[in-house]
């Protein structure tokens, strides 16, 4: 608490409006708007500009190192082995430095990879309320469970994960791959390990899943069961809806065999009619194999149109028919449910991870199985030839909308923290 006895609240990401590379920071920023109103707001994020800014009222300090690969290159792969070290051991002091200048009553912390895992073990060392709001799989993986190659929790089959994660142009890294795996599972278990250890004896934290599918993978994973609570994201108020829908059909996010691109093209292929387009905005590993596909293939109703802002991707699910997310890997809880909810889009989408929890089979969307474009193409048409089944969707997704208000989740979430800093 500082002098005036305003509480302060600090929110700790790597990235933050306007810089968004996916749901978190929208999520998050959503949170940080309603706390602003009641108490003394502050985030600490990856260098994303020199200085400091305000944002609806919370002052947000670009400080921190972000730890990724960006490419195959050997300078780069070194760049990243070195950072999963030197990055939160900076990163950490940095976490420190502000909860001491700034008087923080409450941590609450995004962890996007395992390299976080050290922020928060520092959070939960100075003795203040801790909120670790979980949306992934990053406690319990090495690569978030992206690889598709989980079979135990913490075992040496993250190796697996590992192994193909890496996209390696150098030879010399081909060689000591092994190495380098051996190098992050046993830096990644060893973080695990003093969290566990750490969380069991503490009595100041809060994890927040976003779904009940990812509460159950946390107590799985070795989390007690007690300390994990269930807190839906926000779906955003988006007014400029429009009756009319164009013959569009959008795919928006990584361009990654786990977010089920493939499927979503090759599904979209099968349809006999060729009135409507399928347009794929984002960008990943698959983008120069799916352009020469397209190319190849002659197909002209497929079009790429890259990265995009948040809110375009908003306005092109608005005046869309439909939207396409058939995710291979088990989503905790995908923000374009929310998406869809707030357009009233109708949303084609994978029985994976938390995903059924936010669509019911032909009521709020349509379910199919994973790596089925078979079921995607037979999806699209009774979206698209069935205008009483897309109407009542349209009608339930309008329904669904208050139940992921700001409002309502924004009142549980001011409660958790206010429970929290009774505490301190």
């Amino acid at each position: 608490m500082n002098q005036s006895g305003e509480q302060t609240i600090l929110y700790v990401l790597d990235y933050y409006p306007p810089y968004i590379v996916g749901g978190a920071e929208v999520s998050t920023s959503h949170i940080v708007d309603i706390a602003s109103k009641q108490y003394r707001t502050l985030v600490l994020t990856g260098k994303l500009q020199p200085a400091k800014w305000i944002r609806n009222g919370a002052t947000i300090y670009p400080e921190m190192i972000n730890v990724r690969i960006t490419n195959s290159s050997l300078l780069n792969k070194l760049q990243y082995l070195i950072g999963a070290i030197y990055a939160p051991i900076v990163n950490s002091f940095c976490l420190y430095r502000i909860i001491r200048d700034e008087n923080v009553d409450l941590i609450h912390l995004v962890p996007s990879s395992y390299h976080t895992i050290p922020l928060i073990i520092v959070a939960l060392l100075m003795g203040k309320s801790v909120v670790v709001d979980v949306r992934n799989y990053s406690l319990l993986c090495p690569v978030s469970r992206t690889a598709g190659k989980c079979s135990k929790y913490f075992g040496i089959k993250c190796s697996d994960c590992l192994m193909v994660s890496y996209k390696i142009d150098s030879k010399i890294l081909k060689l000591l791959k092994p190495l380098v795996v051996i190098y992050e599972l046993l830096l990644f278990n060893f973080y695990v390990f003093l969290l566990r250890r750490i969380v069991r004896n503490d009595s100041m934290s809060i994890f927040v899943a976003n779904s009940e599918y990812v509460r159950k993978e946390l107590i799985a994973g070795g989390f007690p069961s007690e300390r994990i609570r269930v807190i839906y994201n926000i779906a955003d108020r988006y007014e400029k809806l429009k009756e009319n829908r164009l013959n569009r059909i959008i795919f928006a996010g990584s361009l990654e065999k786990s977010k089920g691109v493939w499927d979503a093209i090759k599904g979209f292929e099968l349809r006999r009619k060729k009135e409507y387009t399928l347009e794929i905005a984002g960008e990943g590993k698959e983008k120069d194999d799916i352009l020469a596909y397209i190319k190849n293939r002659g197909i002209n109703n497929i079009v790429l149109i890259g990265k995009i802002s948040h809110e375009s991707v908003i306005d092109l699910y608005a005046t869309s028919k439909i939207i396409l997310a058939p995710s291979v890997w088990n989503e905790p809880f995908g923000r374009f449910i929310l998406e869809a909810i707030s357009t009233k889009t109708p949303l084609i989408t994978t029985r994976t991870g938390g995903t059924p929890e936010g669509i019911i089979n032909m009521k709020t969307g349509i379910l199919v199985e994973a790596g089925r474009p078979d079921q995607i193409c037979d999806a699209i048409n009774n979206l698209t030839e069935d205008e009483e089944l897309y109407a009542r969707i349209q009608s339930s997704l309008d329904s669904e909308r208050e139940k992921y208000s700001a409002e309502k989740i924004g009142k549980k979430r001011m409660e958790l923290y206010s429970q929290l800093l009774k505490r301190n």
